[in-house]
C-alpha cells in the first residue's frame, strides 16, 4: 500500500538536498528558508540570505551548516558571503572543505568548520582558510570523489601491480566538454596528514611521490613522532625504491615552514582531550601555523645527521643486505657525508656474503663468486651514483689501504686508468708499512704517515720521519710513535727531540719546554743553556752535577742564572742563588731590599751574621716604606 502524506509550504521549494551521512533531506525555498523535512513534519533550520537554486546542507556540531549559490552568482555559506562571482561549488563529505569555481579562472579551495572543534562562522579574507589555482577559462566544477569510496584507482593499482592508496579527486568539466581531474594540493596534504597520523607511511610516501611534493614532509609532520617510529616506517614501506628515493630527499631545512607553512591548519585536527571537547577560535587556529613546535631533536646537530643515522640502525635491524642501497644512501647524505663508514660496510658486506656463499656450498663445493661479486659492488656502484664527488670516495678507498676497493671505485669513476692503475701496482710492490706510508702521503694524513713511518725499514725512513715532523709541526706526535717502539728507535727519538727543542727556541714558544726536550735527548749543553734561560734554579744544578763540573765553572753558570732570574723579575731565587751558589751575602741582601723583600732581607741578614744591615739599611727602607 502505498502510503502519501501531503503538506502545505509557506512558499514554493526551488532545491533539494538529501546528506547521505546523516540521512536527512532538506529543502530551500524561495524565501530563503531551508527545511529539514520527514514524513512527521517540516522544521525551519536556517535562512540563506537569497534564494540559492544550488545549494546543499549537512548537520554539524553546532546545527545545520548551509551552502548556497544564488542566480546572481553568489556563493553563501550561512549568512555570510563568501565570492561574489562563483559558477559552482562542491564539498567534501567529511565537510571539511568547500571548494568552488570564480568568473576569474580560479579552482579555490576553502577551510569550513573542523569537525567536532566547535569552530564556525570564520571569515573568508584569505589565508590560512583559502587557497587557490588557476583553471582554463570556462571550468566548473562537476563533482569531488571521496577517498573512501572510489574504487577506480584500487582497480588500476591492481592492474598495474602497484601499492593502491586512497586519496581526494576533483573532477572538472573543461569548455570543450571534456572531463579533467586535478589534485589541489590542500586536499593532497591533507589526506598525508591524515596518513602520517594513522603511521600509514606507505600510503604518504605514495601520495607525496605521485603529486611531486617534497618527501621531508613525512619527517616535519612530527619530528619527535617520527624519530620515535623510524622501525614502524622501515617495516611499513618496504620497499627499496621508495626507501632510495625517500633517503635522497632528506633536506635540513624545514619544508612544512617554508613551502607550506598553512601546513597546520589543515584538518584532521589533533583528538580531543578525555573529559572535555576543545573549542577553537579563528586566531587560535591561525596560531596553529604560527607557533613552533617543541624543539625538534636535530638542534645540537643537523636534521640529516640525526635522521639518517637513526633510518640507518633500522634499516640494518630488518636486514642490511636487502637494504644495503639504502643504507649507502645514509651515509651519503649526512652532513658531512661518511663515504669512509660506507666503504666499511661494503667490506663488511662483502666478507659476509662470501662466508655464507662458502657454508651454502660445502656440500657441493663450489662457491658462486658472481653472486657475491654482484651483492657488495651493486651498493658500491649505487654509493658512487649518490656522492657529489667521487674523487672523495676514491681518496677514502685508499685512505683504507685496500687496493683492490681503490680499483673497484676507480673503475666506476671518471680517473683515467693511466693515472691511477700505475700507482696501484706501485703500491702494490711495496711492503705494508711503506705502502700505508706512501697513501698517507699522498692523502696529506701526516699524523697517519708519521705512525706508519716509524715502522719502515728503508734507508731513508729516518730522514723521512724527521723531515715530516720539522715541515709539518708535528713533534708531539712523532715524539709519541717513536717513543711506543721502545729502544728500537732511541736514535730516532733523540734526533726529534732535539729537532723540537731548536724549534721551540727558535720561535719564541715555552723555554723550559725546550730545555726538557733537550735533557731527554741527552743533549745536557743545550738543556743547561735553556734551564739557565727559563730560571730553573734546581734543573740547572742538577745539570752542572751531572756534567760534573768545577766549583769554579758552577759559581759561573750560578752567576749566569742570577741575570737571568733578574731579568725575570725573580728576586727571591735570584738572592738564594748568590748566597747559597755565589757565596756573596751581601749582593743577596742588595738584591732582596731592591725589591723590599723585607722578611727574607732580615732572615739572610740574621743568617749571615749582618747586625749594620739590620740597624741601617733595612730599619730605614722599612720606615721610608711605612711612611709612603
Amino acid at each position: 500500500e502505498q502510503v502519501k502524506k501531503w503538506t502545505n509550504l509557506s512558499s514554493p521549494p526551488i532545491a533539494m538536498y538529501y546528506d547521505a551521512p546523516c540521512s536527512t533531506l532538506f529543502a530551500h525555498t524561495v524565501d530563503g528558508k531551508v527545511l529539514q523535512v520527514t514524513l512527521q513534519s517540516l522544521t525551519t533550520v536556517g535562512t540563506l540570505p537569497a534564494a540559492c537554486p544550488q545549494f546543499k546542507a549537512w548537520r554539524s556540531g553546532t546545527g545545520v551548516a548551509m551552502v548556497g549559490l544564488t542566480q546572481g552568482h553568489k556563493l553563501y555559506h550561512n549568512d555570510k558571503l563568501v565570492h561574489a562571482m562563483c559558477n559552482s561549488f562542491e564539498i567534501l563529505e567529511n565537510r571539511s572543505f568547500l571548494l568552488f569555481t570564480t568568473f576569474a579562472n580560479t579552482l579555490v579551495t576553502t577551510l569550513l568548520s573542523p569537525p567536532d572543534l566547535g569552530l564556525s562562522n570564520l571569515t573568508w579574507e584569505g589565508e590560512p582558510y583559502t587557497w587557490s589555482r588557476e583553471l582554463e577559462r570556462g571550468s566548473v566544477l562537476c563533482c569531488v570523489c571521496d577517498p573512501y569510496n572510489d574504487l577506480l584507482p584500487r582497480r588500476r593499482a591492481r592492474r598495474a601491480n602497484a601499492h593502491s592508496v586512497d586519496e581526494y579527486k576533483v573532477v572538472m568539466q573543461l569548455p570543450r566538454g571534456n572531463i579533467e581531474t586535478v589534485y589541489p594540493r590542500t586536499l593532497v596534504l591533507s589526506r598525508v596528514k591524515e596518513c602520517l597520523q594513522e603511521l600509514k607511511y606507505l600510503d604518504a610516501l605514495t601520495l607525496l611521490r605521485r603529486h611531486r611534493v617534497n618527501l621531508n614532509v613525512v619527517i616535519d609532520h612530527d619530528p619527535h613522532k617520527f624519530m620515535a617510529t623510524v622501525d614502524t616506517f622501515v617495516q611499513d614501506v618496504n620497499d627499496v625504491s621508495l626507501l632510495n628515493l625517500f633517503v635522497s630527499s632528506i633536506s635540513n631545512e624545514d619544508v612544512i615552514k617554508k613551502e607550506f607553512p598553512w601546513y597546520a591548519t589543515l584538518p584532521p585536527y589533533p583528538e580531543p582531550e578525555i573529559g572535555g571537547t576543545p573549542s577553537l577560535d579563528g586566531a587560535q587556529l591561525v596560531s596553529l601555523q604560527q607557533t613552533d613546535t617543541t624543539e625538534v631533536p636535530w638542534v645540537k646537530s643537523s636534521k640529516t645527521t640525526v635522521v639518517c643515522c637513526k633510518l640507518r640502525e633500522a634499516l640494518q635491524q630488518e636486514g642490511a643486505e636487502k637494504y644495503i642501497t639504502c643504507i649507502m644512501g645514509t651515509y651519503a647524505q649526512q652532513t658531512p657525508p661518511a663515504y669512509e663508514d660506507a666503504l666499511r660496510e661494503i667490506q663488511a658486506l662483502q666478507v659476509a656474503s662470501q662466508q655464507k656463499a662458502v657454508e651454502a656450498s660445502q656440500e657441493v663445493g663450489l662457491v658462486d663468486d658472481d653472486e657475491v661479486e654482484k651483492k657488495w659492488e651493486k651498493a658500491l656502484a649505487h654509493l658512487i651514483f649518490l656522492a657529489q664527488d667521487v674523487n672523495a670516495i676514491y681518496n677514502h678507498a685508499l685512505g683504507m689501504y685496500d687496493l683492490d676497493l681503490v680499483l673497484k671505485v676507480g673503475s666506476r669513476s671518471q680517473k683515467d686508468p693511466k693515472q691511477y692503475i700505475p700507482f696501484v701496482n706501485q703500491l702494490k710492490e711495496m711492503d705494508e708499512h711503506q705502502r700505508r706510508y706512501k697513501i698517507d702521503m699522498h692523502l696529506a694524513r701526516f699524523h697517519k704517515a708519521i705512525t706508519n713511518v716509524v715502522h719502515c725499514s728503508t734507508e731513508e725512513a729516518q730522514s723521512d720521519f724527521i723531515s715530516l715532523a720539522t715541515k709539518h709541526d708535528l713533534y708531539s706526535h712523532a715524539i709519541n710513535a717513536v717513543t711506543a717502539m721502545g729502544k728500537e728507535k732511541e736514535a730516532w727519538r733523540k734526533e726529534v727531540l732535539n729537532k723540537f727543542g731548536e724549534y721551540l727556541q727558535a720561535n719564541g714558544k715555552e723555554e723550559i719546554q725546550a730545555a726538557y726536550s733537550y735533557f731527554e735527548a741527552g743533549s745536557f749543553e743545550e738543556a743547561l743553556e735553556s734551564f739557565i734561560t727559563a730560571g730553573n734554579v734546581e734543573m740547572t744544578f742538577s745539570i752542572c752535577k751531572k756534567l760534573k763540573y768545577t766549583p769554579q765553572e758552577t759559581k759561573a753558570v750560578a752567576n749566569r742564572l742570577v741575570e737571568s732570574l733578574q731579568q725575570l723579575y725573580r728576586p727571591i731565587p735570584a738572592a738564594r742563588v748568590l748566597e747559597f751558589w755565589c757565596k756573596d751575602s751581601d749582593m743577596a741582601l742588595t738584591t732582596l731590599m731592591n725589591h723590599h723583600q723585607w722578611t727574607l732581607a732580615l732572615e739572610t741578614a740574621i743568617r749571615c751574621d749582618r747586625q749594620d744591615v739590620i740597624d741601617h739599611d733595612i730599619k730605614n727602607g722599612l720606615i721610608q716604606d711605612a711612611t709612603e
